[in-house]
């Protein structure tokens, strides 16, 4: 008996191993292997939940999947993590803002979508990484971009205080006396605080001459240093660098964008922040609205760009995933209408999501899986078992009764109360924590 009450922990892990016992299993992965385009048939989403994590942890590839929804992903994970561990299970989210606004995204989205790229990028064993088919569509920072920006650093590496400063600099952080936020950073002497874009606290750089002595974290409230650190991963503050801010400035005033109508309070009408992000790219600075430029600005990748050569994308609900494509398409071409319609020069906007035909080429580059029918599909064969919810009784009562040829295994929040019942009906039972 297992208890399911902390997935996180990959509880189930351990039945992975009997996936190599399926016929149909092993034919999907075969096939994946020769990174072929199928279809599967025949398994519930619990089912193939179960085949994800275990291509994942048997057969040593990386899965991407992409799902219609953010809730519907969260859901995915939730499901991985069952099987993998939290660890294993990487979230790739949207940057919750929709195309063509003159809003800023949660940094804590952006800081997370980066923080993945790189730890596909750095990983040891292949993972699965969990995304919707907007953040997958949201243009991001290439790889050989973010490998040149990013950076780990540990005890014992050289640190030079100028090349330090201008690298922080360029990655987009901000210098402060005292660091509280994401994205800043500081020096006092021999000591460099940091707060990396993509961490929960911040990390002060005890140097010796221009040589690391010690990493640690500190508490940004206090101010005092707390643990020691292994290694500190300093990530960009955006998904784009501001290099080009000025040259995009300058594309922007040759379609109009300097005759935007502002009011007396400097704000401007609807179109004022519009405006605003104006100035703030004439100064190679960040402004609301900026991230409707990113695929102007470097940002030309997509998350697929970002997996290894061992690497599958699976797309989750495949007729959903269609009229949410087009939903999306949809969406943006009406909020480029509108704006077109307050007076706003929208030509000069670059296209708001990786093209699907991109998206094709990579998933076809790697192997895909969809959910369908047809003469090559896999059918695993994979179905549910009877729901015995509200009926405790009859489960126990077919337990005690029924014979069991081998072991059975029962994943419950309540083990431990499940074992006495059945201990009260001479069933044998062990409830672990893990399998």
């Amino acid at each position: 008996m297992v208890s399911a009450v902390d997935v996180a922990r990959a509880r189930l892990g351990g039945i992975l191993e009997l996936a190599d016992r399926s016929a149909p299993f092993r034919e999907l992965a075969s096939r994946l292997e020769d990174r072929q385009r199928l279809a599967v048939a025949d398994a519930t989403a619990g089912a193939r939940a179960f085949a994800w994590s275990a291509l994942v942890a048997q057969n040593a590839r990386t899965v991407a999947l992409v799902a219609p929804s953010e809730d519907r992903a969260r859901r995915w994970r939730a499901e991985l993590a069952g099987w993998l561990g939290e660890d294993r299970v990487l979230a790739f989210p949207e940057r919750e803002t929709m195309p063509f606004e003159a809003s800023a995204p949660s940094g804590t989205a952006v800081h997370q979508r980066l923080l993945t790229l790189w730890r596909l990028s750095t990983a040891s064993a292949a993972v699965a990484v969990v995304t919707s088919l907007r953040a997958l569509l949201e243009h991001t920072i290439p790889p050989e971009e973010l490998a040149r920006r990013g950076r780990t650093l540990r005890a014992g590496d050289r640190l030079s205080w100028a090349e330090t400063a201008e690298w922080l600099f360029d990655l987009g952080y901000e210098p402060v006396t005292e660091v509280s936020e994401p994205g800043t950073f500081s020096r006092r002497g021999g000591i460099i605080d940091i707060y990396p874009a993509s961490a929960e606290q911040p990390a002060r750089v005890e140097l010796f001459g221009d040589e690391i002595e010690t990493l640690r974290a500190f508490d940004p409230v206090t101010q005092r240093s707390q643990a020691p650190l292994e290694e500190l991963v300093v990530l960009p503050a955006r998904e784009f660098p501001l290099e080009g801010a000025p040259a995009l400035a300058e594309k922007l005033v040759r379609s109009g964008w300097d005759r935007l109508a502002r009011g007396d309070d400097g704000e401007g009408t609807d179109l004022g922040p519009y405006a605003t992000l104006l100035d703030a790219l004439r100064e190679g600075g960040y402004a609301p609205g900026a991230d409707a430029f990113a695929p102007a600005l470097g940002a030309t990748a997509s998350l697929l760009d970002h997996l290894g050569a061992r690497a599958t994308v699976v797309f989750e609900d495949t007729v959903e995933l269609d009229l949410a494509h087009d939903a999306l398409e949809a969406q943006a071409e009406e909020r480029r209408d509108e704006l077109a319609e307050q007076g706003l020069p929208v030509a000069v906007f670059p296209p708001p999501y990786v093209p699907r035909s991109k998206i094709e080429s990579l998933a076809t580059e790697h192997g895909s899986a969809r959910m369908g029918s047809g003469p090559d599909a896999v059918r695993l064969g994979w179905g549910g078992t009877t729901s015995y919810a509200g009926r405790l009784n009859d489960f126990i009562g077919q337990l005690a009764t029924k014979a069991i040829d081998g072991v059975a295994l029962i994943a419950t929040p309540q083990a431990a109360r499940l074992a006495e019942l059945l201990a009260d009906r001479d069933v044998t039972t062990v409830a672990r924590e893990t399998v």
